[in-house]
């Protein structure tokens, strides 16, 4: 059980006795070392310094002593902490990083008119990549909306804030997610979608293919032309979201 919390925990670092101890306590409630050590699979001359290290941590806390109980922190506040330690981090490196990044990035695709990317995670960077120089509008037209995550919906969001146009066509299994957009101000459909793509400021568009997944990147003029005159001609003749009622 909780294989996603422990995927988690893994991401960010913990060793594998931290996250067995951890959950097992998440799991089964709190729960004396000799037993943790048995049930977490942890030897039992280790097991004392896993748990300082996770009270050190502010994951666990001792419930009773003599002899010394142990229960679990809430495993929401957990990742909130350390996904806010982690964003600390990430403006600092970013601070250096992103500058020297978007330099060399101007030299080497600024005269490319097309160019690939593999894996859904790929995917996601570099539409936020080309969504961020975003000055007008973003077209959305994709079948599949499951990679709209918070971060995605956060950065989509940002856009409406700053006054660009959000212009999404998706289809009926996602019209929650639909329904979210079009009340912070973006308009939205649903269709029949067979392909997905994206359009930046009508002058660069991003498909996206599945098995396996990938993404191509074009500057063409010629052929943006033609997916912008897509996209409008399926907006124009898809179901409208109409959202909630003020």
């Amino acid at each position: 059980m909780l294989e996603q919390l422990k995927d988690v925990l893994k991401r960010l670092r913990w060793t594998e006795s931290q996250i067995a101890v951890y959950c097992i306590l998440v799991e089964k409630g709190g729960m004396k070392a000799n037993d943790l050590a048995i049930h977490a699979h942890v030897a039992s001359s280790k097991i004392y310094a896993v748990l300082q290290e996770l009270k050190t941590m502010g994951a666990i806390i001792e419930l009773e002593s003599s002899p010394a109980k142990y229960g679990a922190q809430s495993p929401r506040h957990i990742l909130d902490n350390l996904l806010s330690e982690v964003e600390g981090m990430k403006d600092l490196a970013l601070k250096d990083a992103e500058p020297a990044f978007e330099k060399n990035a101007e030299k080497e695709f600024g005269n490319l008119n097309c160019w690939s990317v593999t894996g859904i995670s790929s995917i996601k960077i570099q539409l936020r990549q080309l969504a961020k120089d975003c000055k007008k509008s973003l077209k959305i037209c994709d079948p599949d909306l499951n990679w709209i995550g918070k971060s995605e919906s956060k950065f989509l969001n940002k856009l409406l804030r700053e006054k660009k146009q959000l212009e999404i066509i998706g289809t009926g299994p996602f019209q929650d997610i639909l329904e979210d957009f079009k009340n912070n101000g973006a308009k939205v459909r649903i269709s029949n979608l067979s392909g997905a793509y994206y359009i930046i400021d009508d002058i660069a568009v991003l498909l996206r293919f599945n098995a396996p997944d990938s993404g191509v990147t074009i500057k063409d003029p010629i052929f943006i032309k033609e997916k912008v005159d897509e996209f409008n001609r399926i907006f124009k003749s898809a179901k409208e979201v109409k959202g909630e009622v003020i």
